[in-house]
């Protein structure tokens, strides 16, 4: 089957082929050891906003799913969906945090510079989250502090 190039997307991805189909199947894993839960939660409202069921594209992501790193499968309409939830992914993706694959293959980004996990980790995703979703994100940044 022809591939095309998907464009427009952030330079750390590098080139993404993409079947010449309208439908697209987009798989997600949750690779987060310290907060799984939340990494999933953070997750949703783009794969909401993406996924052609739209909420019942969430069927099956749960948080037990999460924990175990199960993969989730869910169908995409259109090249700008797949471009819109890749680039809203590309945060977790670079802190390692999540798994992705595109038609069948594998989305790799190059890593963030190491620091403490934790702490990139909270930094990349509250960047990539609107302000009205922030307060959460801090408030469970808070909790991990709390805990160590």
């Amino acid at each position: 089957m022809k591939r095309s190039l998907l464009k427009r997307l952030p330079e750390d991805f590098g080139e993404i082929w993409l079947r010449r189909k309208r439908r697209h199947k987009l798989r997600i894993r949750v690779l987060d050891e310290v907060d799984p839960k939340g990494t999933r939660w953070t997750a949703e409202l783009p794969l909401i906003r993406a996924s052609v069921l739209g909420f019942g594209g969430l069927a099956g992501f749960t948080d037990k799913a999460a924990i175990r790193g199960d993969w989730h499968g869910f169908e995409v309409l259109g090249r700008p969906k797949v471009r819109g939830f890749l680039t809203a992914m590309a945060p977790l993706l670079r802190a390692g945090l999540i798994d992705l694959k595109v038609d069948g293959r594998s989305v790799g980004l190059t890593p963030e510079p190491s620091r403490p996990r934790a702490v990139a980790v909270r930094r990349s995703v509250a960047r990539a989250i609107k302000p009205a979703e922030r307060s959460v994100v801090h408030k469970r940044e808070r909790r991990l502090k709390l805990r160590r």
